[in-house]
């Protein structure tokens, strides 16, 4: 019985440093910033979402969701496939510098 004691232990410890490494992930930002257009004023308004595809969007808000526009504060329902993507421009300038670094170094 005694043997098990160091088991559980680490088994534990492992299981609660797993969950602390997953709340992590969630904080991290996404590879794309999502927006809708507004139909009222036409101008992009951002979409909160750590979803990585229209499916995961879909389970995550459903299929339609209601949104505020941030210009006009028009309360709208928006279809998940309304919103569209950007690239992050933070990560494309962490690439773009990386590379620079990469063909210097050659």
């Amino acid at each position: 019985m005694q043997f098990l004691f160091p088991l559980v232990f680490f088994m534990q410890f492992r299981f609660a440093k797993l969950r602390k490494e997953n709340k992590r992930k969630q904080k991290l930002s996404p590879m794309t910033a999502k927006y809708f257009t507004c139909k009222s004023c036409h101008e992009n308004t951002k979409v909160k979402s750590m979803a990585t595809d229209r499916v995961e969007m879909e389970r995550d808000l459903g299929e339609t969701f209601l949104a505020e526009c941030g210009h006009c504060h028009d309360r709208k329902t928006i279809h998940v496939n309304d919103v569209n993507a950007a690239p992050n421009k933070v990560i494309t300038g962490i690439g773009a510098v990386a590379g620079v670094i990469a063909v210097a170094a050659l």
